[in-house]
């Protein structure tokens, strides 16, 4: 008896993991949206202005920026 609750517990938790590895897979892009809106928004919000360069979205700020 003690042999199967294992086993089924075993199970459980290998699903859970699944299901939680596929649940961020899927919403890893609306994360990184979110993550990106907000890293503007403080960018703006210090004096900065949102850049693109390199390739990278960078903030650039001036000498007169805010400082927090």
């Amino acid at each position: 008896m003690k042999l199967n609750i294992t086993r089924w517990a075993f199970a459980a938790v290998i699903a859970i993991a699944i299901a939680a590895a596929f649940f961020r897979i899927t919403t890893a892009e609306e994360r990184v949206n979110e993550r990106r809106a907000l890293a503007r928004t403080v960018c703006t919000s210090t004096g900065g202005v949102w850049a693109v360069a390199d390739g990278r979205e960078v903030c650039e700020k001036s000498v007169y920026a805010k400082k927090d």
